[in-house]
């Protein structure tokens, strides 16, 4: 009776031996995916939110200067809030404008001002431009339609740079920043 008792025993030390590692495993994965989960949310919460507000506050400066201070303003503001959540967090803002004269949508889209510290900006395409081989081919970032920028006069692009760092790095592929953005 004793050996049946330590067999059981050491079956259930053995089993539980085996569980438990694959248990810790299954939380680590969870609270990964649910920490990755909340930079995607913030960074595009925050996307939307500094072009929302850079739309609102700046769409209506034409003097570069001053496009330049109010989009310093709101990236200052929208920084503040993102490092409150992720030190770190980063918010670049454009502003681009079709000349007023240009009432028939021809011409060039310039862009008056960019704010930002330690991001690259991404390249914003419109529909029509003339394009090479090489932005045929690197066409994952999309176009924007140049009537609609031409109808509302100005286009807002907020981009947001969150730095990541897994708590384990148990999976092979693991973001360095989360990235989002978002054009109003």
């Amino acid at each position: 009776m004793n050996t049946q008792s330590s067999c059981a025993r050491g079956a259930i030390v053995a089993e539980f031996a085996i569980i438990v590692p694959l248990l810790l495993l299954v939380a680590i994965a969870g609270l990964e995916f649910s920490r990755s989960f909340k930079y995607t949310e913030v960074a595009t919460m925050l996307a939307r939110e500094g072009a929302s507000i850079a739309y609102r506050m700046c769409s209506a400066e034409r003097d570069v200067i001053a496009a330049n201070q109010c989009l310093q303003t709101v990236r200052e503001t929208v920084d503040d809030f993102g490092n409150n959540v992720f030190p770190g967090a980063n918010v670049l803002l454009s502003m681009y404008r079709y000349p007023a004269e240009n009432e028939d949508c021809t011409g060039e889209i310039q862009q008056v001002a960019i704010v930002g510290v330690g991001a690259h900006q991404t390249k914003v395409r419109f529909i029509g431009d003339e394009r090479s081989q090489q932005d045929e081919q690197d066409r994952s970032q999309g176009e924007i339609d140049r009537q609609a920028v031409c109808r509302s006069g100005v286009l807002i692009v907020s981009e947001v740079f969150i730095p990541y760092e897994p708590l384990v790095p148990l999976f092979p592929y693991n973001p360095e920043v989360f990235y989002e953005i978002a054009i109003l």
